[in-house]
């Protein structure tokens, strides 16, 4: 009884076995990605839908510790009405906050329009930490969210200049400059701005990772250009586009 199933399987094919699996595997895939995608959806018309707490009720809830699904919706309307300064919000915003846009708006704002105004809003932020920890303050949790760690350290690196530039290519020297500094400071670049530079990163793709934390879009491939042999991938960078796209990253 236990043979027949063994010689049945010996004579399938091996391509068509795999072939049929991979296409089983990525029909899962892909109703899986689309499960998410509709589940996600569905999450931020209900946050957009719950109603919106008042401070008083905000402030009881959010230290309740074991909060009601109806519950978590409002708080996390809430959270996001406080933040954006909004008395309504639709799904689409609740879909940009989850991809962390208001935290690369601030960085971005503070580190063009809003310089002068950045030392008064990191004092009050020591002065509200020194307040919860009556007058003791964790240094670590301080720098880990700390917006002049992370205009200091683009300061540093000198790159605000290098986002005027509308082309840019390996050979740039520029690019190869900013790759040998934060090569050298990895460990401080993931500290501060969490992002990760590898040893064998190329010097587009590590100006590609620093300009994510600011919310700008991607790079565009241009074309390659010069001499067969000694031919030159540009990309195009964009330094004045719409609000919308300036923040989906």
């Amino acid at each position: 009884m236990t043979a027949a199933p063994s010689a049945t399987l010996e004579t399938l094919p091996k391509s068509e076995f795999v072939g049929q699996k991979n296409e089983e595997v990525k029909h899962l895939g892909s109703h899986l990605k689309q499960l998410s995608v509709d589940n996600c959806g569905v999450y931020h018309r209900q946050v957009s839908q719950a109603e919106r707490l008042s401070d008083r009720d905000y402030e009881q809830l959010s230290r309740r510790q074991n909060p009601t699904t109806t519950e978590r919706l409002q708080l996390h309307k809430t959270e996001i009405c406080r933040r954006y300064k909004v008395s309504d919000v639709s799904p689409e915003l609740v879909k940009l906050d989850k991809k962390r846009v208001y935290t690369r708006m601030k960085l971005h704002y503070y580190l063009t329009l809003g310089r002068a105004y950045m030392k008064h809003k990191e004092r009050l932020r020591l002065e509200k930490m020194l307040a919860l920890g009556q007058g003791c303050l964790f240094s670590p949790d301080f720098n880990r969210n700390s917006i002049s760690a992370k205009i200091w350290l683009y300061e540093f690196l000198n790159f605000l200049p290098l986002l005027e530039k509308t082309q840019v290519h390996k050979d740039d020297p520029d690019l190869q400059r900013l790759e040998t500094v934060c090569k050298e400071i990895a460990r401080d670049i993931k500290s501060i701005l969490h992002v990760t530079i590898h040893p064998d990163d190329t010097p587009v793709v590590v100006y590609r990772k620093l300009r994510e934390p600011l919310g700008l879009p991607p790079l565009v491939k241009l074309g390659r250009f010069g001499e067969r042999g000694d031919r030159l991938k540009k990309l195009v960078s964009f330094s004045a586009v719409n609000e919308t796209s300036l923040y989906l990253g």
